[in-house]
């Protein structure tokens, strides 16, 4: 049981540490490798852009 519980805990380190936004990153949304977070919105392109202007900023121009 100890074994399943120390597991579990590294486990769930090791994925807090693997998403965590690193410091000095701009702002912005995460996403996945390659494909972004496109996968998971229902808006087009330009939408998206300016949702992200809005948000964040002149970063998103």
């Amino acid at each position: 049981m100890l074994v399943e519980v120390l597991l579990f805990a590294v486990l769930v380190f090791l994925l807090w540490k693997t998403f965590r936004k690193p410091p000095g990153l701009p702002p912005g949304r995460w996403g996945l490798p390659l494909v972004g977070y496109i996968p998971w919105t229902s808006k087009n392109f330009e939408e998206q852009v300016i949702d992200l202007h809005q948000q964040y900023g002149d970063i998103f121009l």
